[in-house]
């Protein structure tokens, strides 16, 4: 497999701010993009885009195709699939730097296998 070198800087999943025409969905996919590693919950990005949830779901749906949380879900799982083929960190380590612990399946750098992770103790 390919390394990148260790002067190289780590390529991000969007080089380029993801635009909608509402502007309130563009603001939730960048708060997205800037909180991969810390998730935010469902009511915050309703908060980022000023509207109940069920709204953010509608219109989130409307526009990309996706729930917030699947495409949120999608971001950090893209973001995995890079640390893993870029790095030499552990699925273990990816898993916990981007809060995967909730039974998220990890891909393999190749696309070929799937690892489960399992809640981290004291969560259910």
């Amino acid at each position: 497999a390919r390394r990148r070198e260790a002067v190289t800087t780590q390529k991000r999943a969007f080089t380029a701010p993801l635009t909608f025409r509402n502007p309130g969905i563009s603001r939730v996919i960048a708060a997205m993009q800037s909180n991969i590693a810390s998730p935010l919950s469902e009511d915050d990005l309703a908060c980022i885009f000023g509207k109940t949830p069920r709204q953010l779901q509608r219109s989130f749906k409307a526009a990309t195709g996706e729930t917030p949380m699947s495409f949120y879900l999608g971001l950090r799982l893209e973001q995995a699939r890079d640390l893993l083929a870029e790095t030499t960190m552990s699925t273990l380590e990816v898993a916990l730097l981007l809060a995967l612990t909730h039974a998220e399946v990890l891909p393999d750098p190749l696309g070929v296998a799937l690892v489960y992770v399992h809640p981290v103790s004291g969560e259910t």
